[in-house]
């Protein structure tokens, strides 16, 4: 069992934001279209999704060796009934043999997230 954790600071991704492609190298477009459904939430959104990213990253890293934006790449954190869901594809599709429960919360201020993978 491996586990990765993750904080960040919500409006440290409205800095993120002004640097040209940032979201397409972390975000794949299904999480781009989930980030944006809700404009309200956006930065929020990001930020979890950013951190949950990192977090997974974390947990995984002794299993994997790839660089931390491939992995972002092939690493798809979706909406699920329960929770978020993660689901790996490309170079990491044989991640898929593994069991990841992963929590995202923030507060007005910041983003955290923690995953699990067994």
């Amino acid at each position: 069992m491996r586990c990765g954790i993750d904080a960040l600071e919500i409006k440290r991704c409205a800095e993120l934001l002004a640097h040209p492609r940032w979201l397409e190298r972390i975000f794949t477009p299904a999480e781009r279209v989930y980030i944006f459904a809700s404009p309200a939430h956006s930065l929020e959104r990001i930020a979890g999704r950013f951190a949950a990213k990192e977090a997974l990253f974390k947990a995984l890293s002794p299993v994997i060796s790839v660089p931390f934006l491939t992995f972002c790449q092939s690493c798809e954190v979706a909406p699920g009934v329960h929770g978020p869901v993660v689901q790996f594809n490309g170079p990491l599709a044989h991640l898929s043999e593994y069991t990841v429960a992963l929590s995202i919360t923030h507060t007005r201020e910041s983003a955290f997230a923690c995953a699990i993978a067994v």
